[in-house]
């Protein structure tokens, strides 16, 4: 789930795009007080199908979207995966706004963590000012019980340039 303030923005437009599959994912198109636009892509990829799905964003969405865009959700993948995935996949620069690989999800059967859920944003068009991953829990049980998902929150803080 995405979450953005609209307190900087003057309108904004949420379109869903559906993948082949049926799934779908949301794009929220902004303007800013000064009249500088850009989309949030809201995803979520299917941990069977992640590159294939990330591959039809560029006919759905990049080429659809005026941008700049700043792509954040559940990818179902490490950092790494994701830049050979977007590497691959699309001619536009993105560039990791999480430093490192930290932990956002727990697995279902409590024993293991791993980095799956992402915030891109498209290079030369945005500056990352802070990013906050919660380490405080430490469980699945803790993580549902405070969030309600098998996911720690990921709050960013980011400006159009």
């Amino acid at each position: 789930m995405s979450l953005a303030s609209k307190t900087w923005t003057t309108k904004y437009d949420i379109v869903p795009v559906s993948f082949n599959n049926g799934k779908k994912c949301q794009v929220i198109n902004c303007e800013t007080h000064d009249g500088k636009q850009f989309s949030i892509v809201n995803v979520h990829l299917d941990f069977r199908i992640k590159e294939k799905q990330f591959a039809e964003l560029e006919e759905l969405v990049f080429r659809r979207f005026p941008g700049p865009f700043i792509i954040v959700g559940d990818m179902n993948a490490t950092r790494h995966e994701m830049e050979k995935i977007i590497t691959k996949h699309t001619s536009i620069k993105f560039l990791n706004a999480i430093n490192g690989d930290p932990n956002t999800y727990f697995s279902e059967d409590g024993k293991g963590t791993r980095q799956c859920d992402h915030v891109w944003v498209q290079e030369g068009h945005f500056q990352v000012k802070n990013i906050n991953v919660s380490n405080k829990i430490i469980d699945l049980e803790e993580c549902l019980k405070q969030f309600g998902s098998d996911h720690v929150p990921v709050e960013a803080l980011i400006s159009i340039v």
